[in-house]
């Protein structure tokens, strides 16, 4: 549902009294999340630590995908570059 309101010179706005009664932890004091998301005005509660964890989590997943490509060919490159050193997990060949 759409409600207009005025922006008073203090840049406040009132919410509506049907909006106050719809979203029942709304209470005089709360502090409230603002976004500007293409140009327009979210307000929303603010979110629980618990659901600041999922949001990071959910964001930081596949930020680094594509970062090195196909594992197997980035694997096969490091393995290239090392050459025949011995490496310390290898069993050394008599």
């Amino acid at each position: 549902m759409e409600y207009k309101v005025k922006v008073s010179p203090k840049y406040q706005v009132v919410i509506p009294k049907e909006v106050r009664d719809k979203l029942t932890y709304l209470k005089p004091g709360l502090n409230v999340t603002v976004e500007i998301t293409d140009g327009t005005i979210n307000i929303s509660k603010p979110l629980t630590d618990k659901a600041k964890g999922h949001l990071w989590l959910k964001k930081a997943t596949g930020a680094l995908r594509g970062t090195y490509g196909n594992p197997d060919k980035y694997i096969s490159n490091i393995r290239s570059e090392l050459g025949e050193r011995d490496l310390p997990w290898q069993e050394k060949s008599t």
